[in-house]
This record gives structure tokens, C-alpha cells and sequence, in this order.
């Protein structure tokens, strides 16, 4: 009887950790890291005196485009008192810092002025990502620390914000000119990891409080690009624009011949992108 008792206890002290389906709200902020290393052109030196002379360098910058907000559903699964299984969707809003660079012209000997451009990027994301993820936790129900591990499958949206200026001395041209453009990609899905480390709190009964750390890691790769906007001098110009300057193909090789058909999208160079980050994150488990 004593043992039966006893197998009762157990299987009862089992049982409260295995009621074990829970739905978790989580909400956070992202730091981006682990950037993509893009060769942006850093400077551009071009004059003519009696002979011309060209001075140009490139600089490999890493940015991420995933520094924002982060909001996140979940599905728990326990399977015994220290492992389970969650399901999660998470939806992050992010940008890039700012990039820039400037191309400086002298025609002293000729003209009497120079001009320079300057050249301003950034770029923005949106992510759906489905996260299966396994939790290794404490056994202690009140305060109870653990580490996950997991896979991300991310669905992404990229937009390319560009700003251009020209300050010019040279005499029959505008003082000022500036355009703009708005370019939007269009990605393949992309699949990536996931560690995090955090702690969960135990409210009340059926509710805890979570606090974790994350780093995703996640890469993302154009396929297509289309502008949605040009302004030249504050005035809509997109209308005006052929067809291979307002769509674009992103390909690991291309031959730059097959950019001469205005009727047909122009070939650019493929380039990765970075979601990656490290997030804060705070949440409840219902």
C-alpha cells in the first residue's frame, strides 16, 4: 500500500508539470549584429588640369537591417518537468544604419568649379519568422532559468531608402540638385538558427512572467527589385523612367550586355542581407 502510495505521489508530481500546453505573448527590441559585409563605394576624387587625374576608394562596411521592435505568438509543449517544445511566429519591424558616401569633381583649369554628390542609404525590413525551438529549463516551478535552441524560417520584405544631393559651382548648371528613390525586393524564404537564455517567473497559478536573450541568425537574398519612387528636385519622375531602369534581377553572374534591352529588367550583382540580432525580449506564458 506504502508503494502505491508512493507511485501516486510521483505520478501526481509528474503530472503537474506535464499539464503542460501554454500560450506565450512576448514583445521585445533587436540590436543588430553579425552584419553583411557590402563593398560600398566610400569616396570619388576626379579633376582636370592640364592632365585628369582619378582617385576612387571602396570600403567593406557590415550592417544589419534588423535593429527594431519584435512581437511574438507561441505554443508550448512539456514533456516531462525540464523539456518541451514550442512553436512561435514572430513579426520584427527593422532598419539599417545610414550609409554614405561622396564623389568630389574639380574643373578649375577648365570651368572655374567643381561639384559634389553625396549619396545617402539605409534600408528597412519586415519578417514573419516561424521559430521551432526545444527548451532545455530548471526544475524549480517558481523561478525556473533555461536555454532554447531552434531553427527560424523567415519570410522577408526589404526596401531600399536612397537619398542623393549635388552641390555644384560650376557656372550655367543648378547650385543644388537632389533625388530620390524608393526600392523594394523581393526575397526568397530564408532559413536560420536561434539561442536564446532567459528565466521564467511564476506568477500566479497558470501565469508566469519570461524575460530572454536571443540571438537569430538569418540571412536574407534579393531576387527581384522594383522602384516604387523617384523624385528628381521634389517632382515625380518615375513615369519617365524605361523599363530596365525601374526593374531589376539579382544574379550571382550576368553578362552586363544583357542590360542594353530598355524593355527588359536589368541584371545587378547579388548581395546578402542581414536580419540578424540580438534581442531583448519580455513575455507571459498563459
Amino acid at each position: 500500500m506504502k508503494k502505491i502510495s508512493l507511485l501516486l505521489l510521483y505520478l501526481s508530481y509528474l503530472s503537474l508539470y506535464a499539464q503542460s500546453d501554454h500560450l506565450k505573448l512576448s514583445f521585445g527590441y533587436g540590436f543588430g549584429v553579425s552584419g553583411e559585409f557590402a563593398n560600398i563605394q566610400s569616396y570619388y576624387y576626379y579633376e582636370t588640369p592640364d592632365t585628369s587625374y582619378t582617385n576612387y576608394g571602396f570600403e567593406a562596411i557590415s550592417f544589419s537591417c534588423s535593429k527594431g521592435i519584435t512581437f511574438g505568438l507561441g505554443y508550448e509543449k512539456k514533456f516531462g518537468k525540464n523539456i518541451a517544445i514550442e512553436l512561435g511566429a514572430h513579426y520584427s519591424k527593422g532598419k539599417s544604419p545610414e550609409i554614405e558616401y561622396y564623389e568630389n569633381y574639380s574643373f578649375d583649369y577648365y570651368l572655374d568649379g567643381a561639384a559634389k554628390f553625396t549619396h545617402t542609404y539605409y534600408w528597412t525590413s519586415k519578417s514573419l519568422q516561424f521559430t521551432p525551438e526545444v527548451i532545455i529549463r530548471s526544475s524549480n516551478p517558481k523561478i525556473s532559468p533555461y536555454i532554447k535552441l531552434g531553427c527560424i524560417i523567415g519570410f522577408n520584405w526589404l526596401y531600399e531608402e536612397y537619398k542623393g544631393t549635388l552641390v555644384n559651382t560650376i557656372p550655367g548648371y543648378y547650385p543644388f540638385e537632389n533625388w530620390t528613390h524608393n526600392l523594394k525586393y523581393t526575397m526568397a524564404p530564408s532559413v536560420g538558427g536561434i539561442a536564446a537564455i532567459g528565466s521564467e517567473y511564476l506568477l500566479t497559478k497558470g501565469l508566469w512572467a519570461f524575460m530572454e536573450a536571443r540571438y537569430n541568425l538569418l540571412k536574407c537574398i534579393p531576387k527581384k527589385g522594383e522602384l516604387t519612387e523617384y523624385k528628381y528636385r521634389g517632382e515625380d519622375q518615375l513615369e519617365t523612367l524605361p523599363y530596365n531602369e525601374r526593374f531589376f534581377e539579382y544574379e550571382a553572374a550576368f553578362n552586363e550586355s544583357e542590360n542594353n534591352n530598355p524593355n527588359a529588367a536589368s541584371k545587378r550583382e547579388q548581395q546578402r542581407f542581414s536580419l540578424s540580432n540580438i534581442s531583448l525580449v519580455f513575455g507571459f506564458k498563459f
